[in-house]
């Protein structure tokens, strides 16, 4: 009886611990939510598609609003570069080492595949194992990306670049060339999408190509940026697309 009880005080304690953790990332965003206008708010750039540089703001200067990363706008001759704030929680790399570890084992069986295949006739039971393989290595990718965030925003004059973090020190390019059916639209998630390592929800930007009607593509990129950050980076992005519509 003793054990039952120490266990439901026990579940009782990690239950309200849990509230209050939600509790204040819940004030933590909201103290970290300011509105922004990207236009008024941030100094003029030497081109009007390069990024302006965010008004110094502790919203805008650190993710937490006092000492932690920012967002840093980076000149370059052909590019305007935003860099972002950054965190590879523990859950998402597991979930990369995983997703390392099914490729791994999936080449590894496909060469075996290969090399077997060369001296023996190919049956479908064959097929459908190495059909079974390139879905181990499906998975496996699909694994990698699951805990990527954007580390940086590179704009172009015809182009806006995404990279990525993936896996183990790689990056991938989302490169997005400028089209009348690009979009940017982004929202901060909720405190539900949060795990245990979050001290704030991530920012979500979706990267949409309309098409006919009312069906569009869509691509979902995470960010570990504020609300304010959000907001404001997300302007910068509708001003580029503005840019370069009456560019064309």
């Amino acid at each position: 009886m003793d054990d039952v009880v120490a266990l439901d005080l026990m579940s009782s304690s990690m239950g309200v611990l849990g509230i209050f953790a939600l509790y204040g990332a819940w004030r933590l965003k909201q103290r970290l939510t300011r509105p922004v206008s990207y236009l008024q708010d941030s100094a003029p750039a030497t081109a009007e598609w390069r990024w302006r540089e965010p008004p110094d703001w502790p919203e805008l200067a650190h993710r937490d609003g006092v000492a932690g990363p920012g967002i840093r706008v980076e000149q370059a001759a052909a590019s305007s570069i935003l860099h972002l704030p950054t965190s590879t929680f523990a859950i998402a790399r597991l979930w990369m080492a995983v997703g390392l570890g099914l490729c791994a084992l999936a080449m590894a069986l496909l060469a075996m595949f290969i090399y077997h295949s060369i001296d023996n006739d190919i049956t479908v039971e064959s097929w459908s194992l190495a059909l079974v393989f390139l879905g181990l290595a499906w998975i496996g990718l699909r694994l990698q990306f699951s805990g990527s965030r954007v580390l940086r925003i590179e704009l172009r004059p015809d182009m806006v670049i995404l990279v990525a973090n993936v896996s183990f020190g790689l990056h991938w390019n989302y490169v997005c060339a400028y089209s009348p059916a690009l979009e940017f639209r982004g929202r901060q998630l909720s405190i539900a999408d949060m795990t245990w390592e979050h001290d704030i929800p991530d920012f979500a930007l979706y990267v949409d190509r309309r098409r006919q009607f009312w069906l569009r593509k869509s691509r979902r990129l995470l960010l570990t940026v504020n609300p304010t950050q959000g907001q404001w980076l997300l302007g910068g992005l509708q001003a580029w697309l503005a840019v370069a519509r009456r560019s064309t």
